[in-house]
């Protein structure tokens, strides 16, 4: 989660940055002058927030996919482990892979 937190930080930043920049260039008086200037920086800060941004769902989704691993994992142990007259006596297969199928597509 410090990576969530740190890209969201990241593209605060690049965000406000490139909102000042751009309104320290509009009360210039002559905006022609340091065009590139401003247009370079803007640059820079347009990277680095596609890269925050990219950094933020990457990790999202590298976790989630942990998560989805870690509940499928504890799910088949508890499946494998149920007593077998209690549960699977009553319960139809097809009713466990539902469950199953259902809990991961929810987390995806």
């Amino acid at each position: 989660m410090l990576i969530t937190n740190f890209s969201m930080i990241l593209y605060t930043f690049f965000t406000l940055a490139a909102d000042y920049v751009i309104g320290d260039w509009t009360v210039e008086k002559d905006q022609r002058k340091n065009f590139w200037f401003y247009s370079e920086l803007s640059l820079i800060f347009a990277f680095g927030t596609a890269l925050s941004i990219t950094l933020r769902v990457g990790s999202i989704n590298w976790f989630s996919l942990g998560s989805d691993r870690k509940l499928h994992e504890k799910m088949i142990t508890r499946a494998i482990n149920a007593p077998i007259n209690l549960y699977y006596d009553v319960t139809p297969i097809g009713r466990v892979l539902n469950k199953f199928s259902n809990d991961l597509n929810e987390l995806s």
